[in-house]
């Protein structure tokens, strides 16, 4: 008996050392962010010198590399990223290609910057430094109220794949400027966003008299979600020029603006060309009547579309824009002016009382929103 339960001792403890190793190489690997700092500072000429400290906290298997994506021209408002160094405390990394420890290199794909670096196998807890200047990292504005020049950069693109456990953001203004403040108010023109929403809970601080805003998150940033944050000054305190993407980002607006109102042309003219038809030549004569050859007062039933299409016997932007601001008259639709833009939001007013061509130039305009910017 004594022997019997000898032999099974020791096949449970070979059994167990055959599983361990397996239990040990099943183990993945795990991160996430203790810290992600961030401190820009402005240059006269509209660059962006950037430190950036990570703190990454790694368990499981060994991690030997890591990566930081930067988005840039018009999708990032910048012209690119230059000067990167990489160190790890007093370690400065040197740029190649080798994959080897203590290298990093650089990536372009498609809108995006890859910064690749590379270290021994390692776990716990890491810092690392990365610095590099923003080219063209400001929107120029205008002298007009309530206009300036602004910097919005997303400090944590969405695509990182851990949680940030805490961020804090400073931005240094040069020195004469300070961040702008809304009309007749004490209040500054900065913002930070969350997954794309303005966030309350991030803590803003302005010092120095305006020239230094810090952004402290409150809360941890989740997978999937960016964090971006947002600063504006006065024009012309600065001779920034117009950085290229912000040009191409506004030959692309105009673009945009004209195909909606070619897509709003042809899908209200169609209707209101059959409707003119109609009008003109498809009703049954009236007997017994003269016809005059022009009208001294509009039809009241007629919308203003259709009246200037009889009138000049053809329909073009100016009806479109009629019809626009005949439905705004009436309450389906509000407008407003913003700084270099205008919002159109749909009203929660009964539609069933507009004309077929009324409802198609709305699902032109708005689509499936209630809301649209041009």
């Amino acid at each position: 008996m004594k022997k019997s339960t000898t032999v099974y001792m020791i096949g449970v403890l070979l059994l167990l050392m055959l599983l361990a190793p397996a239990t040990s190489f099943a183990q993945s690997k795990v991160f996430f962010w203790r810290q992600w700092d961030i401190d820009m500072t402005l240059r006269e000429n509209g660059d962006l010198d950037v430190v950036e400290r990570q703190t990454l906290d790694f368990s499981g298997e060994p991690f030997t590399y890591g990566f930081r994506s930067i988005v840039t021209g018009t999708a990032g408002n910048n012209e690119g990223i230059t000067n990167v160094k990489v160190r790890e405390g007093d370690r400065n990394y040197t740029e190649a290609s080798t994959n080897a420890p203590g290298t990093f290199k650089i990536t372009q794909e498609g809108s995006e910057t890859f910064i690749y670096w590379y270290f021994e196998p390692t776990v716990g807890e890491h810092t690392y430094t990365f610095s590099y200047t923003i080219k063209g990292g400001v929107r120029v504005g205008t002298l007009d109220e309530g206009s300036g020049d602004q910097i919005y950069w997303t400090v944590i693109p969405n695509d990182h794949p851990a949680r940030v456990q805490a961020s804090r953001v400073t931005i240094r203004l040069p020195e004469g400027v300070a961040a702008q403040q809304y009309t007749d108010t004490t209040d500054y023109l900065v913002a930070a966003y969350t997954g794309g929403a303005e966030d309350s809970t991030v803590v803003i601080d302005v010092g120095e008299n305006g020239r230094l805003i810090t952004y402290e998150r409150a809360f941890p940033l989740l997978v999937g979600d960016s964090f971006d944050v947002r600063v504006q000054f006065p024009h012309g305190l600065l001779d920034i020029p117009k950085p290229d993407w912000q040009s191409r980002e506004e030959r692309s607006s105009v673009a945009g603006t004209f195909i909606l109102a070619i897509g709003v042309f042809l899908a209200v003219t169609g209707p209101l060309g059959v409707l003119v038809m109609w009008y003109t030549r498809g009703r049954d004569p009236q007997i017994d009547l003269i016809v005059p050859e022009y009208l001294s007062e509009p039809p009241d039933q007629l919308s203003p579309a259709v009246i200037g299409t009889l009138v000049d016997e053809k329909a073009d932007m100016s009806d479109i824009m009629s019809i626009l601001l005949d439905l705004a008259r009436r309450g389906y639709v509000t407008i407003t002016e913003e700084e270099r833009t205008h919002r159109f939001t749909r009203t929660e007013k009964e539609q069933k009382d507009l004309r077929p061509f009324e409802k198609s130039f709305l699902r032109a305009l708005l689509g499936t929103k209630d809301e649209r910017t041009l």
